[in-house]
């Protein structure tokens, strides 16, 4: 979550825009019953039903719409700190070289949870790839990634693995999750 407002921001917008909405609707119903008629004149009458629209519909529409993007905004800054801080371990353990592998693993599980977050159609990964394919810089690495992943998870011979395709792999996973918006 962001430093630039308190975190209970959201509900004190919400419980204030709630009020004006009660003050709009409820308040003024509840007292047209018991009010005398009206002593301004008709030009004045008009002027205050416009203020009042204004002031008790126009304002809480504002007041709605800006908690609705803080909590957009607060909900988006924890996913992308989450799939960073995801990211920051994956890079610790490629560091090691027997763990690359597992860091493969990890990024290839990553970028399919993001895929899967941002709601690309699909049942397996390879369908989620193809139909995010044109959000991607160069969607034939990523599914390069994707089978080495596949190779690393079903095959029991690691030798056969080369460094700089493990290097390349966590490359192009990081570049996905980047064209995601998912790091930065």
């Amino acid at each position: 979550m962001s430093d630039s407002y308190p975190d209970d921001l959201p509900v004190y917008c919400l419980l204030l825009s709630g009020l004006l909405l009660f003050l709009t609707v409820l308040y003024p119903a509840m007292t047209v019953s018991q009010a005398p008629q009206s002593p301004l004149p008709p030009e004045l009458d008009n002027s205050v039903i416009v203020f009042g629209v204004i002031a008790f519909v126009l304002v809480p529409i504002i007041v709605l719409i800006c908690c609705c993007r803080c909590i957009y905004n607060s909900l988006t800054i924890s996913h992308t700190e989450l799939y960073i801080e995801k990211w920051k371990r994956i890079d610790e353990l490629a560091r090691i070289e027997e763990s690359r592998p597992l860091a493969i693993i990890y990024a290839n599980s990553l970028l399919d949870h993001v895929l899967k977050a941002s709601n690309y159609s699909g049942e397996t990964m390879r369908q989620r790839l193809a139909s995010a394919k044109d959000v991607f810089k160069n969607a034939e690495n990523v599914q390069w990634a994707n089978e080495l992943r596949n190779k690393i998870a079903h095959e029991i011979d690691m030798q056969t693995l080369l460094k700089e395709d493990l290097n390349n792999a966590l490359q192009y996973f990081r570049q996905a999750l980047t064209d995601l918006h998912a790091l930065k």
